[in-house]
């Protein structure tokens, strides 16, 4: 059962309508009714939408409850009597879709908390929220319904778009960032690069002169650092989803779509196109451009150009069939060299 302390009450919404803004075939047709909530499978009453997003739910579908069930064609059959099927490409965006109807996010009127400070010259649109301990510096600009959290501070000349969500314990410096972005706990953005020479008598630190440019509906986990640009700008692009713990060094250029997972480190002056997927820990060189449409492979180290569309993975990095060539190449070497002792003990 959702929690309606932490999220709010639900808006109970028909069936017809979460399939037309999911592009749902419901089956059986002609039938309609409201349902307020959100559940599991195991655990939906028929005034919930489920979903089943993978097999080993199989059993669970069958036995279900639920008033509606978000499926693909290949489930439906199994959905029981009495519960209405909706028929979707894919589920998941499916149900992110419906979910955000039934269980809106919340917006708070325009407030600033009594212990924030707001400069004189800060300009705060219609619906801002700032949250208690924080801190808006000179000339800085918050778009219009944007919520910031408490213990937050934003830089002088920032300027942030509308919608946004800025979370607690988050600074944010020589950026300028679009519409509707997320930001989670602790996230640092527009923090100085690496820019350091080293010489005899010790590092030398070179002034980093660039910003941080976010574009719209782009989302940065929790403890994410962004470099602010050396000369040229960090950019980072329209729609790109990135998740906790995720390094991002001066001068990178992240193109649209990209998803970044948790632990991903990019290094100065490297690119990225359109759409690409680096998974965990990946980590990728300086000055290297990654082609739209690349998909990386958890821990892989990319050291190199990489052309669009393609699928790597390993330390080099390689296409992922060289890859998996290597990686059994390499066990049945030690399977080998394994028997081959024992051959030699027993002798």
């Amino acid at each position: 059962m959702i929690n309606q302390n932490f999220h709010g009450e639900s808006i109970p919404q028909r069936v017809s309508f979460l399939a037309q803004i999911c592009g749902a075939t419901q089956k059986p047709t002609g039938q309609d009714k409201f349902l307020s909530g959100v559940a599991t499978l195991e655990k939906a009453t028929p005034d919930d939408l489920s979903l089943f997003s993978h097999t080993r739910y199989a059993t669970d579908l069958k036995k279900t409850k639920a008033g509606a069930v978000l499926v693909t064609a290949q489930a439906a059959t199994d959905v029981p009597k009495g519960c209405l099927a909706l028929i979707v490409p894919n589920v998941l965006l499916a149900y992110g879709q419906a979910v955000s109807f039934i269980y809106p996010e919340s917006r708070s009127s325009s407030t600033v908390h009594k212990t924030a400070y707001v400069d004189p010259s800060a300009q705060l649109a219609r619906d801002v929220s700032v949250g208690p301990y924080s801190v808006i510096q000179a000339h800085a600009q918050i778009g219009e319904g944007t919520t910031i959290g408490a213990h937050t501070v934003i830089g002088p000349h920032v300027e942030i778009g509308e919608r946004c969500q800025i979370a607690d314990h988050v600074t944010i410096s020589f950026a300028i960032i679009g519409n509707f972005v997320r930001i989670h706990a602790g996230a640092r953005i527009g923090e100085p690069g690496f820019g350091v020479i080293p010489t005899p008598q010790g590092p030398v630190f070179i002034r980093q002169l660039g910003c941080v440019r976010i574009g719209s509906q782009v989302r940065i986990g929790a403890n994410t650092t962004i470099d602010r640009g050396s000369i040229d700008d960090t950019v980072i692009g329209d729609g790109t989803v990135i998740d906790n713990l995720v390094q991002i060094a001066h001068n990178i250029h992240i193109g649209k779509n990209c998803t970044l997972v948790s632990q991903v480190g990019l290094a100065g002056s490297c690119s990225l196109g359109d759409n690409v997927v680096l998974a965990g820990k990946v980590g990728v060189a300086g000055h290297v451009h990654i082609g739209e449409g690349v998909t990386a492979a958890a821990k892989s180290g990319i050291t190199h150009d990489i052309p669009a569309g393609k699928t790597v993975g390993g330390f080099p990095a390689e296409e992922v069939v060289v890859w998996r060539r290597q990686v059994a190449t390499l066990k049945n070497l030690a399977r080998r060299k394994t028997k081959d002792d024992a051959t030699r003990r027993n002798a």
